[in-house]
């Protein structure tokens, strides 16, 4: 083993190996730990896209239902005729 061996940097465990002066070292690492680093890396990132994804406050989520409720009676109010259910609870054709 000549030369410098290096480790790719996404993966997991393993050895760093370097030639110095005819001797070749090692620094050892921790496969376990490695492992656990990994997923708790993983899990963090799966956290962020949810975060993104489905993290909105209270405060939004009432401001998008009041403006979804006026854009409702808006258009109610514009309506020629005003809707009524019938009284077998079916809508006027």
């Amino acid at each position: 083993m000549f030369g410098k061996f290096e480790q790719n940097p996404g993966s997991i465990g393993g050895f760093l190996l370097s030639h110095d002066r005819g001797r070749v070292m090692g620094d050892v690492i921790n496969l376990r730990q490695a492992r656990k680093q990994r997923a708790r890396q993983d899990k963090d990132a799966g956290a962020a896209r949810n975060r993104t994804a489905f993290g909105r406050s209270k405060a939004d989520k009432q401001r998008d239902q009041s403006v979804a409720d006026l854009a409702e009676r808006r258009l109610e109010g514009h309506r020629l005729t005003p809707f009524a259910p019938d009284d077998d609870g079916k809508t006027p054709a």
